[in-house]
Formats: structure tokens, sequence, C-alpha cells
């Protein structure tokens, strides 16, 4: 093994040789979050539960639940600043493990039973470095072996307590820190800012599409109001469920749009086929009997089931089919209209209307998926301004959306260059230059 001058080789491989390979209950001790009942939820001390980790490094205070204690909590459990907080059981296995950062605390605040707190005793690592290193891939690889692989049901104490991690010198973490706490302020500006657009496009759209707000010039035109099945008719859809899909191209080419992917993944106004790749194909031994209705422009595909109701009827218009032979998989409605009364890109806004959102849930069926039929769909009125003006408000709610769309993808590329930052800087592939002069409060 060829020696890397400057470094050692260590179980993570070659680290800085300054650095020191520590563990990290030498630095922290540990302690589980309060109990509590149902009986206990409202007012009094906010509690951070598993439901506001996300992927958080920082807690957003004025969201959190409160309990009342009757008797009060004692001191131990009330978090400081620079404690450590971890998901330590939940039904998704996926968060365990996960890691917040506890800053700027103004009042009691204290953390549920299904987490733990770390609280940094020893000067010489940073609680905010510290926490930074949970974010990194042999930290989290090393929870899910000694957890028991991916499966891992619980976080204990004692497996935090033997995590192990490369320390650089204080002078190093400060510079580390500062840099990522500082990319940490871009991506919540950013995040603010995106915040703001969606809450003005949420606005803008309800104001335009009932009417409340005209487009200049249209302002004496009067609305129709129709039924959904006087003006769309359903096509024939087919239940073709995930096993009956792949990634890779089949012989026949036929691709398929699957309910789940209308929720997860294709977000927009649009499905544009020109330039969207990630339509899975019908596995050729799954093809449906007979004959199969092809989807065309303009079609809208909407979820005909969700697990909440704002999902209930999400939908995208169909552009730029070209020769691709696409059906509507299972769980969706496919609509297609019948009168030429609607222009490009209006369609899927009609279901973002407040009024007719209201319609769908008071048409829903079901307690822990909600569902809609066909007749239900069919029976709800919807407003109808003139093809003109339309035009015009699509193209004020698609500039919008655009610039949305912007923004997201500028916050996409902040938090993959923090996480590339994160890999190189906390592992020593990368070094700061005169780490002595940043400084971390």
């Amino acid at each position: 093994m060829e020696h890397k001058k400057g470094f050692k080789h260590t179980t993570f491989g070659w680290v800085p040789e300054e650095w020191k390979i520590k563990r990290f209950g030498d630095f922290a001790e540990f302690k589980n979050g309060l109990n509590y009942s149902k009986d206990e939820e409202g007012k009094g001390l906010k509690i951070i539960g598993v439901g506001d980790f996300k992927d958080n490094f920082e807690i957003q205070y004025d969201s959190l639940q409160e309990i009342s204690k009757i008797n009060g909590v004692p001191e131990s459990y009330l978090l400081r600043d620079g404690d450590i907080l971890f998901v330590r059981s939940n039904g998704n296995k996926a968060l365990i493990g996960r890691a917040i950062f506890i800053d700027n605390v103004s009042e009691s605040i204290t953390h549920s039973g299904f987490t733990i707190r770390a609280r940094i005793v020893d000067k010489s690592i940073l609680p905010v470095f510290a926490a930074l290193l949970f974010k990194t891939g042999s930290v989290k690889q090393q929870i899910q072996t000694q957890g028991g692989g991916t499966n891992i049901s619980n976080l204990s104490q004692d497996l935090l307590h033997n995590l192990e991690f490369p320390l650089p010198p204080l002078p190093e973490q400060r510079a580390i820190a500062a840099i990522l706490r500082a990319c940490d302020d871009t991506i919540e500006k950013t995040q603010a800012l995106l915040a703001a657009l969606r809450r003005r496009h949420t606005g803008l759209l309800q104001a335009l599409l009932t009417g409340k707000k005209r487009v200049k010039g249209f302002e004496r035109e009067k609305w129709d109001r129709v039924r959904l099945g006087e003006v769309f008719e359903f096509l024939k859809t087919e239940s073709l469920s995930r096993e009956c899909l792949t990634s890779e191209k089949s012989k026949d080419k036929i691709q398929s749009i699957h309910y789940g992917d209308i929720h997860t993944i294709f977000k927009g106004s649009y499905l544009d086929l020109e330039t969207e790749n990630r339509l899975p194909f019908v596995k050729d031994d799954f093809l449906p009997g007979g004959k199969l209705t092809f989807l065309e422009d303009g079609d809208l595909i909407m979820a005909d089931a969700s697990e909440d109701y704002e999902g209930l009827c999400e939908c995208f218009e169909l552009k730029n089919i070209g020769d691709k032979k696409v059906v509507a998989g299972l769980h969706t409605f496919a609509l297609r209209e019948n009168q030429s009364l609607f222009a490009l890109g209006f369609r899927t806004h009609i279901f973002k209307n407040f009024e007719v959102s209201v319609a769908i849930k008071k048409n829903a069926t079901g307690t822990s998926v909600y569902g809609i039929s066909k007749s239900n769909l069919s029976k709800i009125e919807i407003p109808l301004p003139s093809l003109p003006e339309q035009r015009a408000i699509t193209a004020i709610l698609q500039s919008s959306e655009a610039e949305i769309r912007g923004y997201e993808q500028q916050l996409a590329l902040l938090q993959r260059q923090k996480k590339g930052l994160m890999q190189v800087l906390l592992t020593g592939r990368v070094r700061v230059k005169n780490p002595g002069e940043k400084k971390l409060a």
C-alpha cells in the first residue's frame, strides 16, 4: 500500500496524521426522551418528536407540538444549545439514527421518548461539528452495521456510544463547521424564498381560477359553468401494478403511468414526454389483453386514490407524446376533452380551484385511503372562462411555476454542493487552509 504523505491509514481509509479516531461516547452523555400520554397533549411545554426531524439540520421551534405536564418536567429532560437529538425508534426504519442540532433555544423545550439526546461534555469537540458528522456516509453505515443492517428497529445509547469517527483539531473543526454553516444559511434563505413564492402562487392560482382576480381586458366577460362529465370523456385504463413495470425498454415499448408516480415524481402541470425519461415500460409478459387505449397530447391523467385528500385527483396534462405508446395505469383516471373548450395547459389547473377541491373531498370515500368514483367526479361543476382568458390565466400561472422550478433546481444544486463538501471536508480528503483564522461562535 502506497503511503500518502501527511496521512495515516485507518479503518476510515486515509486521514490526516493529526486527526484522531475517537468514539462518540468519549465526548458525550446520552438520555432518552420524555414519555407522555395522549391526554397530556395541549399547551404548556414544546416537545420535539420524530415528525419534526424531516431532512432538517436544525429544528423550526415555532411549529412544535406542545404538552401539558401537570407535575412539570425535570430539568434533565430540557434541551440546551449544542444538544444533538437522534431518532431512537420509528415505524419507518429509514428514519432511525437521523440527527438534528439544537441551537438558539430561547424557551423550555423537551423531546419525546422516541428520541435520544446527546450532550457534548468534552471541550475537544465542537457540538455543531459532532452533529455534522452524523450526516456522513461512514457514520450512517456504522449505525446500520451495528444495528443489524437495514432492518434496524431501534437506536440504543450503547450503539451511539461506540460509534467512531475521525476527529480533526479544534481550529480545523471550527473552520469546517463555519463553511458548512455558511452553506446552510444559503440553503435556508433559498428555502424561505421558495416558501414565499409557493404561497404567492397558491394565492394567485385561487384568485385567477375563481374569478376574484380578473386578467386585464377580460373584466366584463361572464364565465360558464359546466359539469366535468359534460366536457370530458373517461378513457379506458389498465390495472398495471408495479410488478408489471420496468425501467428497461420492453419489446413493445409500451409505457404506463402509475398513480404512485403522479404523487411522487411527476409533480408539474405537464408531463412532457419529449424531455421526461422516467416513465416506466410495461414488461412484455404483463401486457394486458384486448385493445389498448393509447394516450394523446392534452389528455389529463389523475390519481383516483390517495392516502390524503390533497393527493386525490392530483393530475397533469400530457404533451409531446409524438409516436410513443402510453397507457394510463393502476388507480388512474384518463380524461379526454370532447368539445374543444380548453386551452392547452388550463385543464390541470381546473382541479387546483379551491371550489373544485372542496367538491372532490365531499365526494371522496374511504378511511385510510381515499378514492372517488367516475360518476361522482363527472357531476362536479367547474367554472369555465373563455378560451382567450384561459390562455391568459395559464400564461400567468406557468410563469409563476417556472420561477418556482428555477429556485427548486437552485436549492437542489446547493444541497448537492453541501453534501459533496461534507464528504470531503469531514473525512480530511480536502483540507481547510489556515484553519486558525476561521472562527465560529
